[in-house]
Parts: structure tokens; C-alpha cells; sequence
């Protein structure tokens, strides 16, 4: 009498296949994870490399990243996108050269006077920054901005007939109305002229960062990273 154990052959196929479903969906949850890891690592790296640069925890936090695919979901196609809400700025840190003005003549840049006043309400009534030109002020203020010239150094923008408070707030000199007892004047008390905005040719960055660097380093630490979180998952 001769048998074939199709039975066990059955089981071990059953069981080889059961194995390997559950491979696959360790390497799903394994990529995933290693992939959010090392994305929200690269950011943190780049944020860092910004703040250690001098150029401020608001600049670093232009860094952004997401991780496809979401909403909990896993793939082995498990993907990382990191990018910056202000690329131009960090592409200048990042490569370093010289920046000229696009019509040739002078890139404007505000003091520090007029960037610590200056400033709009929102929809909810909070003040928040914008950029700052010479044509925002002159709207705000109503009138033109004076070029000085100075001998070896870059010309200014002076506002002319400005009142300064002692918290460096300026406002535009007016004329009081009328009352019972005065007729209308002007009262001149703080008046002053206020250099808003120096005017350069160009503006050289140096190179402060290495972005590229920092990616290529983050994906060779990528496969280290999807080793170690197979193994976690499988013990």
C-alpha cells in the first residue's frame, strides 16, 4: 500500500502561505514606518540647519513634510515629500550667490524702523506682517518717500514730518481741527525724519546649508531604518 500525503503537503502549503501574507503586511507597516520616520527626521535636520544658520525659527519652520500614502494606510510604495513655504529664501542659503534687482537698479530693504510698526489686520482682527514696500508705506501714509544720497554708502528712503512715539510707532502729522478757543493747527511735538529703507545694488548670500547632503544621507539611513522596523514587528 503506497501513500502520497497530500494532507501534509496541503497544511505546509496553507501554513507557507500564511507566512507569507503575513510578511507582506509587516513589509507594508514597515515601510510605512520607516518612511514617516526618516521624512519627519530629514525635517527636523533641515529646521535645525536653518536655526544654526542665524536665520531664525520662523524661516526653519517653512520646512514641511507629508507621507503618502495617508490617512493610517501602509504600503511597500511608501513615499516621503519634503518641501519649504519659502523656497526662493532657502534655495539662496542653500546654493549661496548674488541677487540683483529685476529692473536693474536697486533691491529695497526695509530697517528695522519701519519692520517693527508696520503691519495689517486680518479678517479676525489680529495684526500680522506683510512685506514691506516704499509704495505699501506711501498708501498708508498718503505721501512720496525722499531719496538721500550718500557719499560712499548706499542711498536711504526718508519719510519726512513723522510723529514718533517712545514705542517707535510713527503716524503722519495732521492738522487739529478747529475748537471754541483755537483755530486749527498743527502740533509738531515728536516730528522727525525717519530713514525707512536702504537701497543696494545687490546682495550676496552665502552658501549656509547643504540640503542636498542632508537628503542623500537620509536615504542611505533609509534601509537600516526598514531592516530594524521588519525585525521589531516580527519578534
Amino acid at each position: 500500500m503506497v501513500g502520497f500525503g497530500f494532507t501534509n503537503d496541503f497544511r505546509q502549503a496553507k501554513r507557507i502561505g500564511s507566512d507569507i501574507k503575513r510578511y507582506l503586511q509587516v513589509s507594508e507597516r514597515a515601510t510605512s514606518a520607516a518612511v514617516k520616520a526618516e521624512t519627519n527626521a530629514l525635517k527636523k535636520s533641515l529646521r535645525a540647519d536653518v536655526e544654526k544658520a542665524g536665520l531664525g525659527r520662523r524661516l526653519a519652520n517653512t520646512w514641511r513634510s507629508e507621507t503618502y500614502p495617508g490617512s493610517g494606510k501602509v504600503s511597500m510604495n511608501a513615499s516621503g515629500f519634503l518641501w519649504s513655504k519659502a523656497p526662493k529664501i532657502i534655495e539662496g542659503y542653500d546654493k549661496g550667490g548674488v541677487i540683483r534687482s529685476r529692473t536693474g537698479q536697486y533691491l529695497v530693504i526695509p530697517l528695522p524702523a519701519v519692520q517693527k510698526f508696520f503691519g495689517v489686520k486680518d479678517a479676525l482682527g489680529k495684526t500680522r506682517r506683510r512685506r514691506i514696500t516704499p509704495d505699501l508705506f506711501e498708501q498708508k501714509f498718503g505721501y512720496k518717500l525722499r531719496m538721500i544720497q550718500r557719499s560712499g554708502k548706499n542711498p536711504i528712503l526718508v519719510a519726512d514730518g513723522m510723529r514718533v512715539t517712545k514705542q517707535g510707532t510713527m503716524s503722519r502729522l495732521r492738522s487739529r481741527k478747529a475748537t471754541k478757543t483755537r483755530g486749527s493747527y498743527t502740533d509738531f511735538k515728536g516730528r522727525a525724519t525717519v530713514p525707512l529703507f536702504v537701497l543696494v545694488p545687490h546682495v550676496t548670500l552665502k552658501k549656509k546649508f547643504d540640503v542636498s547632503a542632508r537628503v542623500n544621507k537620509a536615504a542611505s539611513r533609509l534601509p537600516d531604518r526598514l531592516y530594524n522596523e521588519k525585525m521589531r514587528l516580527l519578534r
